[in-house]
């Protein structure tokens, strides 16, 4: 483990316990390793869906603890691939979120993981399911939760 690594733990022991280990994986590098098996989700989608810097994900990849902020966006990164992993085959999720959808107007689901201030809608539709739609107020800085259930 890097030294900086474990300066760190010290410093924040409620990062001392794996939060991922139902993924299979007893670290961070195997974190990402199973998101890129199983979701065919490579780096640079974690990169956009944590907010995070590439350099930043290359260092979990490489046994450097993520920071309490950083570990708090790779759960909602991890709860939003549980969520997409009930609608779809996981080994799809990857490509779904690179794929042009037409009802975000063609943008792709990571071009909408980064969103200006204001109001946007939001519509979810999948094959042999309801549509749904919500309208949702970003606001700068802030992290903003949308929940939806599609029913068939």
């Amino acid at each position: 483990m890097p030294a900086n690594a474990k300066k760190f733990k010290a410093a924040h022991p409620a990062l001392s316990t794996f939060r991922f280990s139902h993924r299979g994986a007893k670290d961070y590098a195997g974190l990402l390793q199973h998101y890129r098996a199983k979701f065919k989700m490579p780096q640079p989608f974690v990169v956009r869906l944590t907010g995070f810097s590439p350099r930043s994900v290359a260092k979990w990849s490489e046994g450097v603890l993520p920071s309490p902020k950083q570990e708090k966006a790779l759960v909602e990164m991890d709860r939003l691939l549980d969520g997409l992993a009930r609608v779809m085959k996981p080994e799809q999720v990857g490509h779904w979120l690179k794929s042009p959808n037409p009802a975000f107007d063609g943008s792709t689901p990571l071009q909408l993981a980064t969103l200006d201030a204001g109001s946007h809608a939001v519509r979810l539709e999948l094959a042999g399911y309801r549509h749904w739609s919500s309208s949702v107020r970003v606001v700068a800085a802030e992290q903003n939760r949308v929940t939806a259930s599609l029913e068939k």
